[in-house]
């Protein structure tokens, strides 16, 4: 499958809805998640190797590059939501095979790109707060 028709919106609620589409998408940089370790070694344990317990999942930093647009609804949010004391924004990614990935996430950086010969985009990273849900649209 290919990326084409991939599309994103923003909540315009507390995430019932996402109707705040945000469009002339050029990258979406998925997050990659992490899940953290601690040391469970002990100085009796027979073996001298250290042993380690799961710990808690970073679901990661997603980066949106889109085509600028000072217009574009979902922009405008973006950078409202940057520039707000709290910083959160709720979106939702769909695939072109109707696969939604829904996230919570706290806009973490808000930058433009503007090059001599080519289009000048904006960039948002959202670091996302919480368990991100994957599943099929209804």
């Amino acid at each position: 499958m290919i990326g084409a028709t991939t599309s994103h919106a923003l909540s315009g609620d507390d995430g019932t809805t996402y109707a705040v589409n945000t469009v002339k998408i050029k990258e979406i940089s998925f997050p990659e998640m992490s899940r953290d370790t601690s040391e469970d070694s002990y100085l009796d344990s027979p073996e001298i190797f250290k042993e380690f317990v799961a710990g808690m999942i970073d679901a990661g930093e997603l980066s949106l590059t889109f085509k600028w647009d000072f217009a574009d609804a979902g922009q405008v949010k973006f950078l409202a939501a940057f520039n707000s004391a709290d910083g959160t924004v709720k979106g939702r990614i769909t695939f072109p095979d109707g696969v939604t990935y829904t996230y919570a996430g706290v806009v973490t950086s808000a930058g433009k790109e503007i090059p001599k010969n080519e289009t000048i985009t904006q960039a948002f990273k959202i670091k996302i707060s919480g368990k991100p849900v994957e599943a099929v649209a209804v």
